[in-house]
């Protein structure tokens, strides 16, 4: 197991945690952009955790990391659009508690990517 493939998996970890704590502070009635129900959220999490299993276990999927390292992105852009929302917010927005994990996990990654 590679380097990217450890910070992929714990990205994965609190991508879980985050989205347990939005189910359970009810996301779906808070969202800003457009009203979503709670199957949608539950519908959409398990799509983005079973195409993120896939793309974990498939060592042979063409361009892999590229897989990788967009989910990644896509991670931290969840995260720090949760910790912004609670900044302008001034309050608890749901998902706020595991978003810096998200934030820190990335800038650890990416420091750990430009030094070799």
């Amino acid at each position: 197991m590679n380097n990217i493939e450890i910070y992929f998996i714990i990205f994965l970890a609190i991508q879980l945690i985050h989205s347990i704590e939005k189910l359970y502070s009810k996301f779906w009635l808070a969202f800003p952009f457009f009203k979503m129900s709670r199957t949608f959220l539950i519908v959409f999490d398990i799509l983005f955790f079973g195409f993120s299993i896939f793309v974990l276990f498939s060592n042979a999927l063409p361009d892999r990391n590229i897989f990788i390292n967009l989910i990644i992105l896509l991670i931290f852009l969840n995260g720090a659009w949760e910790v912004v929302w609670g900044a302008l917010s001034k309050k608890y927005v749901p998902g706020l508690y595991a978003a810096p994990a998200m934030v820190i996990l990335f800038l650890l990654y990416y420091f750990s990517l430009s030094i070799k």
